[in-house]
């Protein structure tokens, strides 16, 4: 059976009670010492924490968690049970108690509760705040023993700030398993990551190497294409001017000249490019075409041979 206020009351299952605290069948812990683990520091607002400070009032980072004594005490006796639960209004600000549950019979002293902040904005919370409901139940055939669990408050603090110093800086550790986790992912894929990287290299390298040989082997093709045409045309020319001597002189005379600047386009392939009568070479011999049959000119000196 559940017990209601005046039966709360009258049993005196609370030391030190907030008249406002109390409930229709509840009794609503508050606030008295806040207690920073150790390893909070780092991302809370203070700059120092030690061992044994307490504080009235902190503002709990996201993530971050307190260790929260009651200001009252609770006195059970043998024929009753206490149950403590979150703070509904504690929850809807993101902030859980855990470390909740039953309270023995004969039980005497305080009740303590590990709040940690599960929202994305840091909320404050002070001393005389609501962090516990108790409700107690009536034990229908209780124990002969009534022997006395009644710690003292320096060694129930003590042992409360001991647990609390091993909790991790943030709740599950998130920070320290995500680096974990990404050493592990970037270990595995190192190796794969390294040879991307020098396969990705080696092509870089030989697609600069090939361009310019690409480029070379291309413009030596040319002039071999161009050499041949050059010399599939002598053949046609020679027998040409021979036909043509006995005809017109003028005509054999211009192909003698074509003839010779065909053999000097193939033993300058580089210098050609397919246009031989633009070359400005002064030992180059063109035919007169003038009225004696034969005589040639020579364009560095202006002889007539």
């Amino acid at each position: 059976m559940i017990l209601s206020k005046s039966k709360i009351k009258s049993m005196n299952l609370i030391e030190q009670p907030i008249e406002s605290a109390y409930r229709k069948s509840s009794y609503d812990l508050t606030v008295g010492k806040i207690y920073i683990p150790l390893n909070q520091s780092f991302i809370s607002k203070l700059s120092r924490i030690e061992s044994d400070k307490t504080l009235d009032e902190y503002e709990i980072p996201p993530q971050g968690m307190a260790v929260i004594f009651s200001h009252e005490k609770v006195k059970v006796p043998k024929e009753i049970c206490g149950v403590a639960l979150p703070k509904t209004s504690l929850c809807q600000k993101g902030l859980l108690c855990l470390n909740t549950g039953i309270i023995d019979p004969c039980y005497h002293g305080c009740i303590s509760g590990t709040i940690i902040n599960f929202s994305k904005r840091p909320v404050m919370i002070k001393r005389e705040d609501a962090f516990l409901r108790l409700i107690f139940h009536e034990i229908q055939e209780p124990d002969d023993d009534d022997s006395p669990i009644e710690p003292s408050d320096k060694e129930y603090f003590s042992n409360i700030k001991n647990y609390a110093n091993d909790y991790p800086y943030t709740f599950m550790n998130l920070p320290d398993h995500i680096k974990v986790i990404t050493d592990q992912v970037l270990g595995k894929f190192k190796t794969q990551i390294l040879a991307g990287v020098a396969i990705i290299a080696f092509v870089f390298v030989f697609i600069n190497f090939l361009i310019p040989m690409c480029y070379i082997n291309t413009e030596k093709i040319e002039n071999n294409v161009e050499k041949r045409i050059l010399e599939s045309k002598i053949p046609f020319l020679t027998a040409e001017v021979d036909n043509l001597k006995k005809n017109d002189t003028n005509q054999s005379i211009e192909l003698i000249n074509e003839l010779k600047r065909l053999n000097y386009n193939l033993e300058n392939p580089s210098t050609s490019n397919m246009a031989p009568a633009k070359q400005k070479n002064p030992q180059t011999p063109i035919i007169d075409s003038g009225k004696q049959t034969g005589t040639v000119k020579n364009r560095a000196n202006g002889e007539i041979k």
